[in-house]
């Protein structure tokens, strides 16, 4: 999860270049219904990106570290956000650089998402935040 958040710095980065190569277009962030004109407006929705995904990965690793009963609850609901959010981006996606970029980093932040979630869903998470051993199943020899 700290993965994720210093991730989401290097996105901000990266939404940084994108509003830069994509200045002086607007960029479409919901076809019909919402799209951002100006350089500054680019670097807003990039910044509050960031800070918005910083805070969530550092919310999800602190709950997580503390052995809070719903964090693996809450970061399974957060990794559906992040699903629908990658689908959304690969199906209106537009084939242009810029684009292609946006998607990526999408796609890399989900990636970071799903590696995430398989470790809180193992076993041994179980333990961690239980306290409980969990029953093994053995063959017979």
């Amino acid at each position: 999860m700290y993965a994720g958040a210093v991730y989401a710095f290097v996105f901000a980065l990266l939404g940084w270049l994108i509003a830069l190569i994509h200045s002086g277009r607007p960029l479409v962030v919901w076809p019909g219904h919402w799209s951002v004109q100006s350089l500054a407006g680019l670097a807003t929705v990039a910044y509050a990106d960031c800070a918005i995904q910083l805070v969530l990965w550092l919310w999800m690793a602190r709950a997580c570290r503390n052995r809070v009963a719903w964090a693996r609850a809450v970061c399974t609901f957060l990794f559906g956000c992040y699903t629908l959010a990658v689908i959304y981006a690969l199906v209106s996606h537009t084939h242009d650089g810029t684009d292609t970029l946006g998607t990526g980093l999408f796609c890399v932040t989900w990636l970071i998402g799903a590696a995430a979630i398989e470790l809180l869903w193992r076993p041994q998470s179980t333990v961690f935040f239980t306290g409980r051993p969990v029953p093994s199943i053995r063959h017979a020899q």
